[in-house]
């Protein structure tokens, strides 16, 4: 029911908001205004009001025709005095900025010459904002440009120095590894040879720039063998070198030398082949 009344409401309203409609009820309502204010002020009974607006009917009547023929003349006029108006103001408008315009021909400064300087005005403040930004971008992209290079110049340094410290340690390892004097000096050599019953010898030894001696009983040192292929692990703690020595005029005795060093290197314990050896420093 509420739907219904609703659209019922709506309907109406729509059909009342018709110009021509609006319009002929207005100009009924003033035509007849006696009527309409006493519809609004009366203070009187309602039979009072009725025959009120009974008498007014009869005695000047309701005009609805004059109501409907200015409804119709409104309808009807009201547009093209409107679009004479707003053509009239449109002319008005046009004729005054020519007016102006051929006035001011006749200044020091034209308006044609202003418009073109305003026009070249703009376009010179809108190609200014367009080099202030590529200005800008090219400002950043200086300043990450900078920004990577000093980046990149620390890590080139921290590089280099890092491959200082590996060339170091390499040419230290280049001093050690192949250096065979840490054997240099005098040692007990302790030799365990391995028979059917093994046999234990202990004399004294020299190594000196690659040349191994042994000392006999009486103190005399005598050449024994030369020292080559001399390698040292100090990951491990291993030495490794070959003895080389002269058996027979034309044949040369190697002996294969595998040690495992500590207490700095002043110790040595290992194999001369399949013998038991111990080098202790002296």
């Amino acid at each position: 029911m509420f739907e219904k009344l609703s659209s019922f409401f709506d309907e109406a309203w729509q059909r009342i908001r018709n110009p021509f409609l609006f319009s002929f009820i207005l100009a009924l309502c003033l035509y007849n205004y006696r009527i309409t204010l006493a519809l609004f002020l009366w203070d009187g009974t309602f039979k009072h009001l009725l025959d009120f607006i009974c008498d007014e009917a009869r005695i000047n009547g309701v005009y609805i025709w004059a109501a409907l023929g200015s409804a119709t003349a409104y309808s009807v006029l009201f547009p093209v005095l409107q679009n004479l108006i707003s053509a009239w103001k449109a002319f008005s408008i046009d004729w005054g900025n020519k007016w102006n315009f051929n006035i001011s021909k006749e200044s020091p400064v034209s308006m044609e010459t202003y418009f073109n300087f305003r026009k070249n005005y703009k376009e010179q403040q809108e190609n200014l904002a367009t080099i202030i930004s590529e200005e800008q971008n090219i400002s950043n992209l200086l300043t990450d440009t900078q920004s990577e290079l000093s980046t990149s110049n620390r890590q080139i340094a921290e590089l280099n120095t890092k491959l200082g410290e590996k060339e170091a340690e390499l040419e230290r390892f280049k001093n050690t590894v192949f250096n065979l004097s840490m054997l240099n000096g005098y040692w007990q050599m302790t030799v365990v040879i391995e028979k059917q019953t093994p046999i234990e010898e202990i004399v004294r030894v020299s190594f000196e720039d690659g040349r191994f001696s042994i000392f006999d009983q009486g103190g005399t040192k005598q050449f024994y063998a030369f020292i080559e292929n001399f390698s040292l692990n100090e990951r491990e703690e291993k030495v490794f070198f070959v003895k080389r020595r002269r058996e027979y005029p034309d044949q040369d005795i190697y002996q294969i030398c595998n040690f495992k060093y500590s207490n700095n290197g002043k110790k040595l314990v290992g194999t001369e082949d399949d013998n038991s050896v111990v080098y202790i420093r002296e």
